[in-house]
């Protein structure tokens, strides 16, 4: 797994600890970051290698089929701005998933689980409605693989196609702050 060079914690992904959001950005992460660090970056250049800056919260982490974390603070009076509303978890496991993606005729690599069911529904992340279902199936995927799992919350995400991205916060934390710049 990569990380980018931020924020100086250099905290990963499963590791327990009190800052739980991090961005993600193709197949590089930030470390851990706490709302504030989350805030302060500038969203526009600081991750450079594509289009789509997802935001994630963590809510728990599982190893060997057990969960071995959960964020006591999830409720920080923060909520969600990304399009899929609240209830939206993804899990991002600790090794990389190769899906087949028939439009495109290759394979995609991504370290968070996808629903490879049919044709291209391997081009989006397999959202989990609630926090309990994604752990159900993510203690159930840690302990057949033996690997780590973090159930995380889609937070927000900045498109930046076009030179535009979309996040609701502001760099003062205020709701409604949805920047655009061309």
């Amino acid at each position: 797994m990569e990380y980018y060079d931020y924020p100086e914690s250099r905290t990963d992904i499963f590791t327990p600890c009190d800052r739980n959001y991090f961005f993600h950005s193709r197949v590089k992460f930030s470390y851990l970051c706490s709302f504030e660090e989350m805030l302060d970056v500038d969203k526009s250049c600081m991750f450079t290698n594509s289009y789509v800056l997802l935001v994630y919260k963590r809510y728990a982490v599982i190893q060997d089929g057990i969960v071995v974390y959960e964020n006591k603070g999830f409720n920080d009076g923060y909520p969600p701005c990304g399009r899929h509303g609240e209830n939206a978890f993804v899990i991002i496991t600790e090794k990389p998933r190769t899906y087949r993606i028939q439009s495109w005729k290759n394979d995609l690599i991504t370290y968070d689980i996808r629903d490879d069911s049919e044709n291209d529904k391997a081009l989006n992340s397999k959202v989990y409605r609630s926090a309990e279902s994604a752990v159900s199936d993510a203690v159930k995927i840690s302990e057949a693989s033996g690997e780590k799992c973090a159930v995380v919350q889609w937070f927000d995400e900045y498109d930046r196609h076009m030179g535009v991205y979309s996040g609701l916060y502001d760099k003062y934390g205020n709701l409604g702050g949805r920047i655009f710049k061309k």
